[in-house]
């Protein structure tokens, strides 16, 4: 009788017109399926939250994946006393994120929307505008001098990219009519021509020169006591740093596209064992054109963390993202390989130092190329020594495979970024167990993990499948 009562209260509560209200305000759950429509589960931050930083990006997280071309500025909106704030918005996994052109203003409501006319990949819209608030906090002023607390190029930094632009960032808000090019210069002999900017949510001023600067040069960046924080406090001192150019300009990086939220592409599916430990896919994961996708011995289920899976698993999915990646893969090695070599359609790259075994190596930026395989030895150690210089990037060619033994690791010094690393490999990879590997892996064939190898990158390939057992593979920091 007690689940009668209960049944014939919901019934009276739907017919009363109560039904949408239970379902807008209440937690929306688990989605029930490919047919159900999207929701919103969460979001950062929350509703009627308070003291929200004013330099916060803010998130809302759907409880199934999204069609992104449907998820933008024209349907996340945040608002101030009806007042549209700019700003870009990004899409990745289930989650999108406001980013606001500028800081929040402080002690102020903010009002975020997400529209009816963001959809998932088939169509299906969320039931109603989800809408939230939240309240910035009342910031008191810093008596304190600012403070920059780093510089790029790094002060002493050799081997500069003639294309670089120079940054300081500081360690809090700055007023930004005061960070102009007359108080961030850059000179040799004579002042360098350049647009300066402030990027208020990173606190970061960058100095974008005109041209490419002259190589084999020592620059000196100056950033003056003219500059303030945005309570009107200077700059207790002159910033001053130096740093010298390389003799020759340098590598540009590959164009990944799409590949930018992907940790694993494969041709040929996906295998995987959680027998040592969970497997962790810190992004997207696109299979095309075979999508099957296997974790111990069944199909995989992110939701059960078979393997656990931050981002979207598609396999050959009906908007075409797996096969996009896929597409975008082949463009992304062609861009790299080694210009007139047989598995190098172009339009490549000049080949570059020729290295086969990089155990023991400290190597600076540039293109390293292999006509045969190359290695790292078991427990070696290969050093990328970016020389303070963020934007340096190393190219590997590697005509047939690239072998990277058990307990080997690869370490990056003064700078240097896993965003910046590619590996470009004419058949396949094998990282051995335990390895700690950086950047992002590009293979004909297929990518091979042993147990608890950790990887700071992307593993891809055309052709053949990706093989894991217990291993971590996270996107690497921009």
């Amino acid at each position: 009788m007690r689940t009668l009562e209960k049944t014939a209260l919901v019934l009276l509560f739907m017919l009363a017109g109560c039904g949408q209200q239970l379902v807008e305000f209440g937690n929306p759950g688990p989605v029930g399926g490919a047919n159900s429509p999207p929701a919103i589960q969460s979001t950062d931050p929350g509703d009627t939250s308070t003291e929200v930083v004013v330099a916060k990006e803010i998130t809302a997280t759907f409880t199934k994946a999204m069609d992104p071309a449907t998820v933008n500025i024209t349907t996340f909106l945040l608002n101030q006393g009806g007042a549209p704030i700019a700003g870009t918005v990004t899409y990745a996994g289930t989650s999108a994120r406001f980013v606001p052109t500028s800081l929040l203003d402080t002690n102020k409501l903010y009002d975020a929307t997400i529209t009816i006319a963001a959809k998932d990949p088939g169509g299906l819209a969320i039931a109603a505008d989800y809408k939230w608030s939240f309240t910035t906090v009342a910031r008191p002023t810093n008596p304190n001098p600012p403070l920059i607390t780093s510089v790029n190029p790094a002060n002493g930094a050799i081997n500069v990219c003639p294309n670089t632009k120079v940054t300081a960032t500081f360690n809090g808000p700055m007023d930004p009519t005061t960070i102009v090019a007359a108080k961030f210069t850059l000179a040799a002999a004579a002042s360098v021509n350049g647009a300066v900017s402030y990027d208020a949510l990173t606190h970061t001023a960058t100095f974008a020169p005109a041209s490419d600067l002259a190589t084999s040069t020592s620059f000196t960046a100056t950033v003056t006591t003219g500059v303030k924080s945005d309570t009107g406090i200077a700059l207790a001192a002159n910033k001053v740093w130096r740093f010298t150019t390389g003799s020759a300009p340098c590598q540009a990086p590959i164009n990944l596209r799409s590949l930018g939220t992907f940790v694993a592409v494969a041709g040929a599916g996906l295998t995987n064992s959680n027998s040592a430990g969970v497997t962790t896919l810190g992004g997207d994961v696109g299979l095309s054109p075979t999508g099957t996708c296997m974790s111990d011995g069944i199909i995989c289920d992110p939701a059960a963390s078979k393997p656990l899976i931050t981002g979207t698993l598609y396999q050959n999915d009906p908007a075409g993202k797996a096969a996009q990646a896929k597409a975008d893969l082949v463009l992304a090695y062609n861009d790299g390989c080694a210009t007139g070599a047989g598995v190098c359609p172009g339009p490549g790259r000049p080949p570059g130092t020729i290295e086969a075994d990089l155990s023991g190596l400290v190597l600076a930026p540039g293109v390293y190329t292999s006509g045969s395989t190359m290695t790292i030895a078991t427990n070696g150690t290969a050093v990328l020594d970016g020389q303070g210089n963020s934007n340096a990037v190393w190219i590997f060619q590697i005509a047939s495979s690239l072998t990277a033994g058990v307990g080997s690791n690869v370490v990056l010094t003064n700078g240097a970024k896993a965003a910046n690393v590619f590996w470009i490999i004419g058949a396949s990879s094998t990282i051995g167990g335990g390895a700690s590997f950086k950047g992002t892996v590009l293979a004909r064939t297929s990518n091979t993990v042993g147990t608890a190898a950790v990887v700071e990158g992307r593993l891809v390939c055309t052709d053949g499948a990706i093989s894991l057992l217990s291993d971590t593979i996270t996107l690497p920091a921009p």
